[in-house]
């Protein structure tokens, strides 16, 4: 699980429960971040994760050049632990993949990394998720996506919500990740659920990232009948995420010619 300059704990949840739908409990999801992009005139909301005590991981397609600040909200919900930070973007704390690119049908390489200016004080309700190259997931595994995106009002959520979106098969799915809810209707992610996680638990119950909410197949709707949500397969940018989160100035550098 270790990567970059992260070499400690992570994918710890206090709370083992999983109910689709539900508003989450104190603790249960640590590493999760709430992500505004916001200009002079208007904010974006997009979920993120923390990967180590200064990175956050997140879609690619959250970020525009018109940024001015961007502020993230750790902690989840509970206000006696939560953390606001204000990031205002450079090209030393954004990192949008270099063949990031979307069209009518799809996303690629929709990946992001954003760079806190400190690093910050980790507790129960602050911890980062693990990420792993070599991930062998148990059958049937137990895949959880979580953000405050809309609900069924059309209004993103007050409070962080959780859905568990078993993982499907498609030719798409080749290189991307696909999740979908088949026993519960309309229970997927949605607008602002964008760049959050799709945490899936090992059979020793560490949580491990292995999807970035990206899109719907075929559609921008969300909660359709029969199309999956498309994630970013984080297990395929494990080197980038490395080679950024070790030496992000020999990175950029690299990449700037």
């Amino acid at each position: 699980t270790a990567f970059g300059l992260w070499k400690h704990s992570c994918g710890e949840s206090s709370v083992n429960r999983i109910a689709n739908g539900d508003s989450t409990a104190t603790g249960e999801w640590p590493w999760v971040v709430k992500l505004k992009f916001c200009n002079m005139e208007s904010c974006s909301n997009c979920g993120g994760s923390l990967i180590s005590d200064q990175w956050v991981l997140t879609a690619a397609h959250c970020t525009t050049t018109t940024d001015k600040y961007i502020k993230a909200i750790f902690g989840g919900d509970d206000l006696t632990t939560q953390r606001n930070i204000t990031v205002y973007p450079t090209q030393q704390n954004i990192y949008t993949h270099e063949k990031y690119n979307e069209d009518n049908k799809s996303i690629h390489n929709d990946i992001a990394l954003i760079k806190l200016d400190d690093k910050l004080d980790l507790n129960i309700n602050i911890q980062p998720i693990c990420l792993s190259s070599n991930i062998i997931l148990p059958d049937n595994p137990t895949c959880v996506a979580i953000g405050w995106g809309r609900t069924e009002s059309d209004k993103p959520s007050k409070t962080l919500q959780k859905v568990k979106l078993p993982m499907v098969q498609n030719k798409k799915c080749d290189i991307q990740l696909c999740a979908k809810n088949t026993e519960r209707a309309n229970a997927d992610v949605c607008k602002g659920d964008s760049g959050g996680p799709l945490s899936c638990q090992m059979g020793q119950g560490t949580w491990v990232q292995t999807g970035i909410a990206s899109y719907v197949d075929g559609s921008r709707d969300c909660g359709m009948a029969r199309k999956p949500s498309v994630f970013t397969r984080v297990s395929a940018y494990i080197d980038w995420i490395d080679a950024i989160t070790a030496e992000p100035k020999l990175f950029r550098d690299k990449n700037n010619g």
